[in-house]
């Protein structure tokens, strides 16, 4: 699916009705160009799911786990990692 969403409100907007009716267990593959609002949605997604701790980007930290809402939130960011990469990281523990 693509979307393309006008504004940063619209955005977290759509990432806060997704969070009030995800089920535990969901996987968002989010993928875009830096900038183009994917932390914006990952934030809305934490408002809707009850998470009280301010989202940020786990560029550098790879993931960022968010555990005080409603379900826990793991915000995984592989944006500069090659594919070989990834496989070694075992993130299926987090599914």
């Amino acid at each position: 699916m693509v979307l393309t969403l006008p504004d940063t409100s619209t955005t977290h907007d759509l990432g806060q009705q997704l969070g009030r009716c995800l089920p535990a267990g969901t996987v968002l593959l989010l993928r875009g160009d830096l900038g183009s609002g994917k932390t914006t949605l990952v934030q809305g997604l934490g408002t809707g799911l009850g998470i009280t701790e301010a989202i940020s980007s786990p560029t550098f930290n790879l993931v960022n786990e968010y555990l005080d809402g409603r379900v826990p939130l793991y915000h995984i960011d592989l944006y500069r990692l090659d594919p070989a990469e990834v496989d070694g990281l075992l993130l299926d523990i987090y599914w």
